[in-house]
């Protein structure tokens, strides 16, 4: 716990590890405990903004005073949120970290380790654990395209448009890793003016990434770089997450893509939803795993003027212009 207060006395810290919080009382104790004993000899100093509403903040500024609290602005979002906590990181690096993230023995060190042995690398991520040790979806992220749609029809899920590789044992360069366990050069990151604040949440870390690829930049991950995702802020398949995963997708869409690609995307992420809705419901008389998907695909499904225009549409410009979005 002393590494951060060694920083001030020696200077400016050789990584800075960025937490957004949204109502995160019950893993964030684990997370920062296990940041401090996985920076090795690194000196690192620690920085967190509070999203939410349940107290996490009151809770570090208690328990963790060697964390820099940055003051809230509400619900602003995993993009902007982490864009705040950079403006005030002072070290080179900038590890972006999920506060139910809970990183392995000497993960910081690994990834530092990895941005000197790539130095010319945007990033460099580790390998993110399920909370039975086995390796999850979130290493097998690809930026989204418009062939992998068809392959999601049939009720496939979302592993048919990504199909699972092995880990391997070698450091290797890859498309993206995920935006709640990686390493970001800070020249890089003010060199792409960090996230797009209009990604509210998810699918900013594909944008980020793709700016950096289209700059000439590649991402790397390193095995012994790993962290348990406790998915501590709402179950995968809560209807509220997966309309903003689907706005998330929308706003990349037509972001990068023609207007005629990505309308077509959305489209065919609509007949996805639809399907998964329809058969989900007629399931779950049989298989209540299976009415809960039905059940989660409600909203994409019936309201898709919620997020077929990505950010941008009058749902969410007047959730967010009020301040509604929990």
């Amino acid at each position: 716990m002393s590494l951060l207060v060694s920083a001030t006395s020696i200077g400016v810290p050789q990584v800075s590890v960025l937490v957004v919080a949204f109502n995160s009382l019950e893993h964030i104790g684990l997370c920062l405990r296990s940041v401090f004993a996985a920076a090795g000899s690194l000196v690192i100093e620690v920085l967190l903004i509070d999203n939410g509403v349940d107290g996490t903040a009151s809770f570090v500024a208690r328990s963790f005073p060697e964390v820099t609290l940055i003051p809230s602005r509400g619900n602003i979002g995993f993009g902007a949120g982490n864009n705040e906590l950079a403006r005030h990181a002072r070290a080179p690096l900038l590890l972006l970290l999920n506060p139910d993230m809970v990183v392995s023995p000497d993960a910081i060190a690994h990834l530092f380790a990895l941005s000197r042995k790539q130095p010319d690398a945007a990033a460099w991520g580790g390998v993110t654990l399920s909370e039975d040790g086995s390796a999850d979806v979130a290493n097998h992220l690809r930026f989204p395209r418009l062939r992998d749609f068809p392959a999601r029809l049939a009720f496939q899920g979302d592993r048919a448009a990504a199909p699972e590789r092995a880990i391997g044992s070698r450091d290797t360069p890859v498309e993206l890793v995920t935006g709640g366990f990686v390493m970001i050069s800070r020249a890089v990151w003010h060199e792409l003016c960090g996230f797009d604040e209009r990604f509210f949440l998810y699918c900013e870390e594909s944008d980020l990434f793709l700016r950096a690829r289209k700059a000439g930049r590649v991402v790397w991950r390193t095995p012994r770089a790993t962290a348990i995702h406790f998915t501590g802020s709402g179950n995968s398949l809560a209807a509220p997450r997966l309309l903003y995963q689907a706005t998330g997708l929308s706003q990349f869409m037509h972001k990068h893509w023609p207007w005629p690609k990505a309308w077509a995307g959305v489209m065919l992420f609509w007949l996805i939803a639809l399907e998964r809705y329809l058969l989900g419901c007629l399931a779950g008389w049989f298989w209540r795993s299976a009415g809960r998907v039905g059940t989660a695909y409600r909203l994409v499904t019936l309201h898709p003027q919620r997020w077929m225009r990505g950010y941008a549409s009058a749902y969410w410009v007047r959730r967010l212009g009020r301040g509604e979005v929990r």
